[in-house]
């Protein structure tokens, strides 16, 4: 499954260059994430709802991870990962959110 993210050459802290598409409408969020994987970007996608992640997979089969934020507007995180899925199931989607648990 991680095959395409070369995970070797992320062992041996080389240099990698992955097209990223992050999924966030926090922006605190969104540059929090742009700075954590500045390193083995080469191209980042922004999307801000799961009808531009959706779209934004179909026009881009190549990417290579998506960062999926879970509460969007619009569509949310698990309903845009279910939508990708039924056209493209090759892609790594890591689910992510700035919420904690409530108690």
């Amino acid at each position: 499954m991680f095959q395409n993210l070369n995970i070797k050459r992320m062992q041996e802290n080389q240099d990698i260059s992955l097209k990223i598409m992050i999924v966030e409408d926090d922006e605190s969020s969104n540059q929090f994430i742009t700075i954590a994987i500045k390193k083995i970007w080469k191209r980042n996608i922004y999307c801000k709802n799961g009808k531009e992640a959706v779209e934004n997979c179909r026009n881009h089969p190549d990417i290579d991870l998506i960062l999926m934020d879970i509460r969007l507007p619009e569509m949310n995180g698990y309903e845009a990962t279910r939508q990708i899925r039924k056209f493209n199931d090759k892609v790594v989607i890591i689910a992510q959110t700035a919420y904690a648990l409530r108690r």
